[in-house]
């Protein structure tokens, strides 16, 4: 799974691994914030991630050669914050 990741997109989720926003992913790797999230779309497709805490999960899983803990799961709906 690792290797389907181009050296970029690995230093993309490296970057969402050490709690970086787009904006500041971008400027550690020179790149636009738009191209932050043109890589965050291709790693979650060629990963099969339904979210990027879920992307950074799998390629920390795939360093480690530890199974995906929960294979096939969907995270919750996101809750509305505020009123009904």
């Amino acid at each position: 799974m690792l290797f389907e990741l181009t050296r970029v997109e690995v230093m993309v989720v490296v970057c969402a691994a050490q709690g970086m926003k787009d904006c500041e992913a971008a400027d550690r790797l020179g790149l636009s914030e738009r191209t932050v999230q043109y890589h965050w779309a291709r790693i979650r497709s060629k990963l099969k991630a339904n979210s990027r805490p879920h992307a950074v999960s799998l390629l920390l899983c795939q360093l480690h050669k530890i199974p995906d803990p929960f294979p096939g799961c969907t995270p919750p709906p996101r809750r509305r914050r505020g009123g009904a």
